[in-house]
């Protein structure tokens, strides 16, 4: 878990304090040490450097500081927030032995030690504990193929000068970010947005599609690379190679997600294989040489993750830390009753954390500055809240349930794409969303599908106008026909595989990871999520929905898999709470400030309207009056040209 930012200059050579300057804006990503590699002329001799946020043990190295005002042809820069091994041996960029591969690295590999042994065999012999070793020889053994047995999350930049290239990969899901941009043919790149800011101010344009489809559909880095335009990411999944003769990229995907299998394996077989690769993937994830706590809330994803924890630790006479958040003075919230039942059950040094969800208005623009872009729901600011109250005790590493939701199917809308399907098809469900399909609230769906007509397979998502909404103006929704007909067409997925692959290609998974990049590295903290494990992932995605949604329950090959393992009540609880914030409260107890911030930013005034918004504030969506609330900040404190 670090920062990573370099220049690779390919007609005409970079400053050095620009690397300084990108670097030195990611110091929250990296409070433990620091480190430089740069390569000035075209004899490609290079130096390493340290700076005075670097170790003390290595600062009898040259300081970059003395050289600032020279020149250098490529650099690489390393902020580093130590996890694994935290001397010295961890120290990046990382060389190899002939000094002709340097590796910059942010993330861990969780299966480094198999992987390491591996190796070993092959002949590669380690001077450190650090999965970054592992990585760099990884690279040198198997090239970029070394990618695809990597278990974890990454963004990785490689300068192979035998081969003269660079190359840049991130992680199969996107939990790493990794930006670049290109001026003048020389390509810049870094983790963060306002590290390239620092030296590419043009970087300050909104992306007016992006604009759309966070504000009007809730989507973000769904249908674009983010909201800025004139900036790129390397996408998920893939690595691109840069040729350092002509700066040419070329880009490939080492993973894609399976295609479904015509398993005829039985929901007991498919248990007992979850259950040991669940096992597996908490147990690599407690690899750590820093102290590890859990997210508890009432549900079940975290109690899966607590219970595999707990398990792994107690044989090592250890107990695992657990806290859950619940917010002082509001009840209606609070899953505290259910998380200590979980603890108890999993023997965990269990605590509560409160607050105030004002806590969140108090910050508010200075959280906007560190996610870097807008955010869909207040309770996500809570949990850096949150999370920062665990740093503060002592914490490196969380370990959170995230991402199974929409990996076995969690939220409602999946069970309305299966009943909706199967009732298009005359098939009646008996059961649907955990009770009899005669449950009132079940026929009451069925009543409103069909008064709706959405039990027809003709329904056409294609508009030749896009509907109106007084809230936005109607020259930029009639801008915006084509991007609203793209994610309809996805929306109104007819089958639930397709809902899951887009959501863990286009409409989730990719922003959920870019806010728990930013939110967790500007503490800075470690969270690892077990469900993002790549065989529990190829699993899910290699069966189909049936294992998901069965007799009416959402994510039944799990609470198969924990039946008698936690308490009934949670692992066959029908109600979703979910992390959630008392947002219609919070927006009416500071309407006056917030009707302010929009009437403050005019430019927003090309989007929305404000008047309209002023007078209707007490009936508009509390979701959408959050976004544009939230839109109206980012654009003004991170200085966005509309």
């Amino acid at each position: 878990m670090c920062g990573i930012s370099g220049i690779i200059t390919i007609k005409q050579r970079e400053n050095i304090n620009q690397l300084i300057q990108m670097s030195s804006s990611m110091s929250h990503r990296g409070p433990d040490d620091e480190g430089f590699y740069i390569i000035q002329n075209n004899d490609l001799k290079g130096i390493e450097l340290v700076s005075n946020d670097s170790d003390k043990k290595i600062r009898n190295l040259k300081n970059i500081e003395d050289i600032k005002s020279e020149k250098f042809k490529y650099g690489f820069s390393h902020r580093r927030f130590s996890i694994l091994d935290t001397s010295i041996n961890g120290h990046q960029p990382m060389l190899s032995n002939n000094d002709k591969i340097v590796l910059s690295f942010n993330g861990e590999i969780f299966n480094y030690k198999e992987i390491k042994s591996q190796l070993i065999t092959l002949g590669h012999s380690f001077i450190s504990e650090t999965d970054t070793e592992v990585v760099l020889k990884s690279y040198i053994e198997w090239g970029d193929k070394c990618f695809n047995k990597f278990n974890g999350f990454w963004a990785i930049a490689i300068l192979d000068l035998d081969k003269n290239k660079v190359l840049l990969s991130r992680d199969r899901f996107g939990q790493k970010p990794l930006y670049y941009h290109i001026k003048n043919d020389n390509i810049y790149f870094s983790s963060e947005i306002s590290s390239l800011r620092t030296v590419c101010p043009e970087i300050n344009k909104l992306d007016i599609n992006s604009a759309y489809l966070y504000l009007y559909h809730d989507r973000k880095d769904s249908l674009t690379n983010s909201m800025y335009k004139d900036l790129q990411v390397i996408e998920p999944g893939s690595f691109s190679t840069i040729n350092l003769t002509n700066g040419k990229f070329e880009n490939e995907y080492y993973w894609e997600y399976p295609k479904v299998e015509d398993n005829k394996k039985s929901v007991k077989e498919l248990s007992k294989e979850l259950d040991k690769l669940l096992s597996d993937a908490v147990k690599i994830r407690l690899r750590s040489d820093v102290p590890i706590a859990a997210n508890l809330s009432g549900g079940l994803d975290s109690a899966a993750i607590v219970h595999y924890a707990s398990e792994v630790l107690e044989k090592e006479k250890l107990k695992l830390t657990t806290h859950t958040f619940e917010y002082s003075g509001n009840k209606t919230l609070s899953e505290k009753d259910d998380a200590a039942l979980i603890a108890e059950k999993c023997n965990t040094n269990h605590e509560t954390l409160y607050f105030n969800s004002s806590d969140v208005w108090k910050d508010l623009r200075n959280l906007v500055l560190k996610i870097e872009e807008p955010v869909h729901n207040p309770a996500a600011y809570i949990q850096w809240i949150a999370w920062e109250k665990i740093s503060k005790m002592g914490y490196k590493v969380i370990l959170h349930g995230a991402s199974n939701d929409e990996l076995m199917m969690g939220y409602s809308y999946y069970p309305e794409i299966i009943d909706k399907n199967k009732l298009r098809n005359f098939i009646m469900p008996l059961n649907m969303q955990g009770n009899s399909v005669f449950y009132y609230k079940n026929i009451g769906r069925i009543i409103k599908w069909l008064l709706k007509k959405e039990l027809f397979f003709n329904k056409n998502v294609t508009k030749k106008h896009h509907p109106k909404n007084p809230i936005f103006k109607e020259e930029f929704l009639n801008k915006n026909i084509e991007n609203y007909n793209s994610i309809s067409t996805i929306l109104d997925s007819k089958d639930g595989e397709s809902r899951r692959l887009a959501d863990f290609k286009y409409l989730r998974i990719p922003f959920w990871n870019n806010f728990m990049d930013k939110s967790m590295m500007s503490i800075p903290i470690e969270v690892r999520f077990p469900f993002l494990d790549v065989n529990v992932v190829e699993f899910c995605f290699k069966n189909s929905n049936k294992i998901f949604y069965n007799k009416g329950w959402t994510k039944y090959i799990l609470r198969k898999v924990l039946n008698n393992k936690l308490p009934n009540k949670i692992v066959w609880n029908n109600r979703k709470k979910g992390f959630t914030s008392p947002t219609k409260q919070w927006l009416l107890d500071n309407k006056l400030e917030n009707i302010d911030i929009l009437k403050s930013n005019h430019k927003l005034s090309e989007f929305i309207d404000i008047v309209y918004i002023e007078n209707n504030y007490e009936q508009i969506n509390t979701n959408l009056l959050w976004r544009i609330i939230n839109f109206s900040i980012w654009v003004d404190v991170c200085k966005i040209e509309i």
